[in-house]
């Protein structure tokens, strides 16, 4: 049965979900504020001492509290998050001349000038890896490290795959509950524990074990709820047919491509962009899904951690079963 077009259309955003400005809050390992770049102002928390790490959590639209698990890394490194333009706690006009890809890698781009990070460990996960890819193929001179967590590929080759993995993985129960709520006021009106429970189960599709849907933090920033839809509909406008696969070589840094055996998205993707980076080992994580960070959290920050602190430690690995499916693509 297909989605209601509601749902579909909640899956597709999901993809595509003053000087230094005020500081909010400072103490001895959390420092939290603003900062003006690329004519708005952006919300950036960082946590923890060491060297850096900028995470960009998914969406597109969503915030930093989605990937707030990378807090994990805060004993050892400095963990900077920032919600991008539009959303969270940052600003930003939600039409076509804001919401643009280019715009996403300058905001990045002047964040990283304005704290004066220097060359940088930067994670994507899902949207993040999209527009981490963008950045390295820009500013490759300003990585450090490049992690790509999630990712759906460098084009929408493997799209209609990730939709209807998603729709065949969704129950009829859920399938009916949702569409009962959106038919709430409450829900329209965006209240934010009617809109949990309706992202809690779009989102279980995204889990091979979809209790753990409860771990995902969807404490929306202020202008998340808001502006979500907007951002989702304009960015996939702006990359309707994107294609990047051939300038990912311009990215130079260790780079590591991690990716889920049950992720909605084919691992396909995930495996070409590894193939365009030389630099890069790809690791395929079997019985993880989506969230890596969260249903197969021990494993996945240990690999992370072992790339932050030796790249050259790590190897491409890959299950016997996607050696099989990667054959027809050179491997």
């Amino acid at each position: 049965m297909i989605l209601k077009s509601g749902i579909l259309l909640s899956l597709k955003i999901f993809f595509l979900i003053l000087f230094m400005g005020c500081v909010m809050n400072t103490s001895e390992n959390i420092k939290e504020g603003f900062v003006n770049v690329n004519n708005i102002s952006l919300y950036y928390k960082i946590i923890g001492k060491g060297e850096p790490v900028v995470v960009l959590h998914g969406g597109p639209g969503s915030d930093h509290n989605s990937v707030i698990q990378f807090n994990e890394l805060a004993d050892e490194f400095q963990v900077i998050y920032y919600d991008q333009r539009a959303s969270g706690n940052s600003s930003g006009a939600t039409d076509p001349a804001s919401i643009t890809i280019n715009n996403f890698v300058e905001d990045l781009e002047g964040l990283r000038s304005h704290l004066k990070l220097g060359k940088i460990n930067l994670i994507g996960f899902s949207w993040g890896a999209t527009l981490a890819m963008y950045y390295g193929i820009k500013y490759p001179g300003n990585l450090k490290s490049l992690i790509i967590a999630g990712t759906g590929g460098a084009n929408k080759e493997h799209f209609n795959e990730y939709f209807l993995n998603l729709q065949s993985r969704t129950t009829e129960d859920d399938r009916k509950t949702l569409g009962e709520i959106e038919k709430l006021e409450s829900f329209k009106n965006q209240e934010a524990e009617v809109v949990q429970k309706y992202w809690r189960l779009i989102l279980k599709p995204f889990f091979k074990d979809t209790s753990l849907v409860n771990e995902v933090d969807l404490t929306f920033g202020k202008n998340t709820l808001k502006n979500q839809a907007g951002i989702g509909k304009l960015l996939m406008d702006d990359l309707s047919d994107f294609d990047i696969y051939n300038e990912l070589s311009a990215i130079k840094c260790p780079a590591l491509i991690i990716h889920g055996t049950y992720d909605p998205f084919p691992g396909e993707g995930a495996y070409k962009v590894h193939k365009q980076i030389q630099s890069s080992k790809l690791v395929i994580m079997e019985d993880a899904g989506h969230f890596m960070f969260i249903d197969a959290q021990d494993r996945f920050f240990r690999l992370v951690r072992d790339f932050l602190e030796d790249y050259k430690s790590i190897e491409t690995s890959v299950p016997d079963s996607y050696k099989e499916r990667f054959k027809g693509l050179g491997y």
